[in-house]
């Protein structure tokens, strides 16, 4: 049981920003059991504008491994003198950087050694849990009340405004919107671009959609080369921040995504999103939320693997018929198909 006299909670999130994304939840419950108290995060520094705009949390400390040390985060966090620092990461750097936080509650997961930088051990639920799940797991050992368990991103008007007109000035506003996310943080995790367009060609058979084409700094050339296969119905989506992609995403009606950041966002803002999965585990790691599902090809015996290489070609990915993809899109929308 956390003591009700809790000031001062430092989270720990570092890595990815869809990690960050399905920790929300943690923020928001936290947040209705103690409105009063100083609710801090500690992410990745790429990470950290997509809690810019959270109510829940009161300051966020970037960390960039490419500029700072870890002893200088470890400086930073003992001068904030934290009584509780929950380690949502349990990685060797935020397990250290929690033993020597100086909070009173320290507080991270049963695993392997990291789990002795703790005086509050919680074990992490089954391997069949969602990623969200294993995370609150962490408040219900503590006695804290679960009211929501929907990861949330929030925009300002800003980004939503400049997404509206980059819209309006490409006549989009008010057709049926396909979100084609090319990125993944693994390039095992990644469909094939020419698989892409086979997929957007078999949804224009029966749907009259437009299709928003979105990347990241390293996958400008995977995202053009999709675009540029229908330049009516395919459309390049502008350098963005991770932000105004968001934005961007708001105004879907529909996403197809490798596993990354910008799945978990549209799942996060609403969007129905259909995950395109293969090393990664759906059941911990899929679009969370009612009406979302995920495709794969089932058949492997080699899914599910955690590989960052494939020894043997990635063929999860690049043997996924794309028709299976589209049937799914289908399943996913409720649009009709045209057989």
């Amino acid at each position: 049981m956390l003591n009700i006299n809790t000031k001062n909670i430092l989270i720990i999130k570092l890595r990815a920003i869809g990690d960050v994304v399905l920790m929300s939840p943690i923020l928001e419950n936290l947040r209705n059991h103690f409105p009063n108290v100083n609710i801090d995060c500690l992410v990745d520094a790429n990470c950290s504008q997509i809690l810019s705009h959270n109510p829940h949390i009161s300051s966020i400390i970037s960390f960039d491994k490419n500029s700072q040390s870890s002893l200088s985060i470890i400086k930073t966090i003992r001068n904030k003198k934290y009584d509780t620092v929950i380690d949502l990461f349990g990685n060797p750097r935020s397990a250290i950087i929690t033993l020597l936080s100086g909070a009173k509650n320290k507080i991270g997961f049963n695993f392997r050694m990291r789990k002795y930088a703790y005086n509050i051990v919680v074990d992490a639920i089954t391997k069949d849990a969602h990623n969200i799940e294993t995370n609150l797991n962490v408040l219900r050992s503590l006695g804290i009340p679960i009211t929501t368990s929907n990861p949330k991103v929030y925009l300002n008007n800003g980004v939503i405004n400049k997404a509206a007109n980059w819209l309006n000035s490409n006549n989009l506003t008010d057709k049926l919107l396909i979100g084609i996310n090319v990125g993944g943080g693994w390039s095992t995790k990644k469909y094939l671009p020419s698989h892409y367009i086979k997929v957007i060609k078999n949804i224009l058979n029966s749907v009259d959609a437009h299709f928003l084409i979105l990347w990241g700094p390293r996958e400008f050339d995977d995202a053009k080369l999709i675009a540029d296969s229908d330049t009516k119905k395919c459309h390049l989506l502008p350098s963005t921040s991770i932000l105004e992609l968001s934005a961007f995403i708001s105004k879907l009606n529909f996403m197809i995504s490798n596993d990354s950041g910008p799945m978990h966002i549209s799942a996060a803002l609403g969007i129905k999103t259909l995950g395109i999965f293969g090393p990664t585990t759906p059941k911990n790691q899929g679009p969370f939320g009612e009406g979302n599902i995920t495709i794969r090809k089932d058949e492997l015996d080699c899914l599910e693997c955690q590989l960052l290489k494939c020894p043997i070609g990635n063929i999860c990915m690049t043997e996924l018929d794309s028709l299976k993809v589209s049937d799914a899109f289908f399943k996913l929308s409720s649009l009709p198909k045209v057989n």
